[in-house]
């Protein structure tokens, strides 16, 4: 520029509308750029805007200038291109995720983006010299836990990242994702997770594994009747270890949220949707967060079932005390009530009327009280419309079926902790073909995993197509425990009247326990129904037998052997 001539400076803010204005000393007319114009747009505003006041040659000053800035129109304290402290890549990233919401979808960002961090940035060589030039761009690694993760992140989603990267930045931007234990960053970043209501990671865990058919509940007190003393939680049911999607984000966040503030947000809080789900999951994740931040919280988790089994020993019982024992347990001996499986209170008006009383009690005393089952609480027929009612006084969470993204992110999860190594077209046809629930995926990837150590061979798709075909393959129906006796006999070459009948012998009474088992499984009969289904016998036998089985088929290969072959029969 000729020295006769004056520089002009000017300044570039970012409104809170996300425009850009641009500052002029003695131009009264100064642009609005939206936030996302590239550095050309800008130049040539400055340029056509300042250039007439200013007088001719303004334009080569200006380029440079908007040049030195373009990646600076931020706030004063926003992240840049050159962001090097954790703080700093965090909150960019943090922006970038805001941008990917409208780029790649919500469900996408949720699932897959919020597992990774941004751990450098830095300009990439624009020269032969290899020193760093913005203008020619920057390239920014990103982190994620697992080469399945990163190698997703690479093949469906690095094209969007790049795109709001490049927005929040304002220069292209070229970005590699990579695993942990991948090439190293330049430093450790505070991580960026995604927080909970009490600002603790949720959606990083494992696979929503909701135990509803199974029987793995407290043993009976023989010294005092108890059915359910001091439920131990499932330890690996925690909020860090649930993964969170469009069909479960409600309910998970509002778990979070009654942790922070027990008896006072959504009391109660009535959580329902189908098998496997993950509801008794977030109950005892439940429990396991509130005993971290009270540990003097008294925390009493219950199966249904097992409350209807000490309300029926206090009845039987001739002793008042016991009466009284069974009655301070649930009322006074709990803060927080974690009840599963509340659709089993239905059928029978005396245990209704009982509840009802607990509830009542509960309430007006501040305690909160968290309810799941398999259906609305207006669809719960076979209790009072009072307690329904009552049912629905704080918030009603549904769990609904994981969609495409979320099953894609269980599969890979779960496939890691059972350390299988799944290409990503056998994840994709899992995906794409078992739909149900969480369980249903759980299954499918222990079959796969047992074909592949006894054909000792790599998982292929091949080997998921012969290992799970006829389970993929055959049409999804509504199992009635009919069709249950009738498979589970002819599995075992004995007739459906055997199953009813009185027959003691080995032969007749595991096929009956394992009937037993899956008609409460997979159906939604209450104990005293399936009692009535197999001869008339009393709901403690069923309960017997169905938790016998529960740890039998965990324990005896013979036993696994015969459950699987029936629910693949069964096209479970």
């Amino acid at each position: 520029m000729p020295a006769s001539q004056s520089t002009t400076t000017i300044r570039t803010t970012l409104d809170a509308s996300g425009l850009v204005r641009l500052a002029v000393p003695g131009v009264d007319l100064a642009p609005q750029l939206p936030f996302e114009s590239d550095r050309a747009t800008i130049e040539a505003s400055i340029e056509a805007t300042v250039g007439a006041a200013v007088g001719a040659g303004v334009g080569a000053e200006v380029g440079t200038t908007a040049q030195q800035r373009a990646a600076s129109t931020h706030a004063p304290d926003a992240p840049r291109w050159d962001a090097r402290t954790p703080r700093e890549l965090g909150a960019l990233w943090q922006r970038a995720l805001a941008a990917l919401k409208k780029l790649a979808g919500r469900s996408a960002v949720d699932t897959w983006l919020l597992k990774l961090d941004l751990v450098s940035l830095y300009p990439l060589p624009a020269a032969p010299d290899g020193k760093g030039d913005p203008g020619a761009g920057v390239q920014a690694d990103l982190r994620a836990a697992d080469d399945q993760v990163a190698q997703f992140v690479r093949d469906h989603h690095l094209t969007a990242i790049e795109a709001a990267m490049a927005q929040v930045l304002g220069v292209p931007v070229q970005v590699r994702a990579v695993a942990a234990s991948g090439p190293a960053p330049l430093f450790d970043p505070a991580p960026a997770h995604r927080v909970d209501a009490l600002g603790a990671p949720i959606g990083s865990g494992a696979v929503s594994l909701d135990p509803d058919g199974g029987f793995a509940r407290p043993a009976a007190s023989t010294a005092t009747g108890l059915a359910a003393q001091v439920a131990d939680l499932v330890e690996r049911f925690t909020f860090e270890r649930f993964v969170v999607g469009i069909g479960n984000e409600l309910a998970a966040s509002a778990a979070g949220a009654i942790c922070q503030a027990p008896g006072v947000l959504y009391n109660p809080l009535f959580v329902h949707g189908g098998v496997g789900l993950g509801k008794t999951h977030l109950l005892h994740a439940i429990g396991h967060r509130m005993r971290a931040l009270q540990p003097n919280l008294r925390v009493r988790y219950v199966a249904a079932e097992t409350y209807i089994d000490d309300v029926y020993a206090a009845w039987r019982s001739k002793d008042s005390a016991c009466r009284q024992e069974v009655r301070n347990h649930y009322r006074d001996g709990a803060d927080v009530l974690l009840l599963d499986d509340a659709q089993f209170l239905q059928g029978n008006d005396k245990i209704g009327e009982e509840f009802f009383h607990l509830f009542n009690a509960l309430h007006n005393a501040g305690k909160q009280i968290v309810l799941s089952s398999d259906r609305y609480p207006s669809e719960l027929q076979g209790l009072h419309e009072r307690l329904r009612s009552r049912m629905q006084w704080g918030l009603v969470a549904e769990l609904s079926p994981p969609d495409r993204d979320l099953r894609i992110a269980i599969l890979r999860h779960k496939a890691g902790e059972l350390q299988l190594v799944l290409p990503p077209d056998v994840v994709f046809y899992l995906a794409d073909h078992l739909c149900n629930n969480v369980r249903e995926l759980e299954g499918a990837l222990h079959k796969l995993s047992a074909h592949a150590r006894m054909g000792r061979r790599s998982i292929d798709l091949g080997l998921a197509r012969a290992a799970l075909g006829p389970m993929i393959e055959m049409p999804s129906r509504n199992l009635t425990a009919e069709v249950i006796q009738r498979v589970t006999a002819q599995h075992f070459g004995i007739k459906v009247t055997d199953l009813k009948g009185a027959k003691r012998h080995r032969t007749v009474v595991v096929p009956r326990m394992i009937a037993m088992y899956l008609v409460r499984k997979h159906t939604s009969a209450s104990l005293p129904d399936i009692g009535r289904l197999f001869g008339g016998r009393d709901h403690t036998t069923v309960l017997h037998g169905c938790r016998k089985m529960q740890g039998d088929v965990t324990r005896k290969p013979d036993i696994q052997v015969a459950v699987q072959a029936i629910e693949t029969a069964l096209g479970k």
